[in-house]
């Protein structure tokens, strides 16, 4: 297939009555889709998605199409630099006692939790090692802020907001570089996509 033929455009428009072109609607073939009901071609603005289904690629974990996750719930991390694989080792400690090592596989990131003696998971135990300032500044929205309040008070919320903020800020000389964590890998989504006018799946990009 010629260069010319990739990069042309195809004009979809939004109104089919329409004699002006608007070059709003022109896209490149890459972008479109086929429906074969219709037999036209269709742009994303012409389609909608419905979830199949969530899973993750690392650890291959399926989760259900109504959840509301978006992060992998097992022990699936990726690096808060560069979002590689991370390997995570574990040393054990006097009576039962364990910690962990997180080390990316692609840049020199290394993150070591504190020690703990009852079982737990690992994201609860890297949400308890976040005690650096910008950590502690977010727990406190969070609690101070979002925890138990309704939508009526969104004033009250938006105040509390200002202040910790306004806080912060009179801090900002004091506080230390912000540390990054580990981070849950994101979850994959199958999906399938239908034209919006007759609700028939299209094909894949052409």
């Amino acid at each position: 297939m010629s260069q010319n033929h990739d990069d042309s455009l195809v004009y979809c428009p939004f109104d089919s009555t329409e004699s002006k072109v608007d070059p709003n609607f022109l896209f490149p073939r890459h972008q479109l889709y086929f429906c074969p009901f219709c037999q036209l071609h269709r742009a994303p603005y012409q389609t909608y998605f419905k979830i199949e289904s969530r899973f993750c690629s690392s650890c291959l974990t399926e989760f259900r199409k109504e959840s509301k996750r978006y992060t992998c719930s097992k022990n699936c991390f990726i690096c808060p630099e560069c979002a590689s694989d991370m390997k995570i080792t574990v040393r054990d400690h006097d009576k039962g006692a364990k910690s962990f090592k997180f080390r990316c596989t692609e840049c020199p990131y290394i993150f070591q939790t504190s020690i703990f003696c009852s079982p737990k998971p690992l994201r609860d135990i890297i949400e308890s090692d976040k005690n650096d300032s910008f950590s502690r500044l977010c727990n406190d929205i969070k609690n101070g802020v979002l925890k138990g309040q309704t939508e009526n008070r969104v004033s009250d919320q938006t105040r509390k907001n200002l202040e910790l903020m306004n806080k912060a800020t009179r801090q900002e000389t004091r506080m230390s570089e912000v540390k990054k964590y580990p981070l849950p890998r994101r979850l994959t989504m199958r999906k399938s996509i239908y034209c919006v006018k007759c609700n028939t799946m299209v094909s894949t990009p052409i």
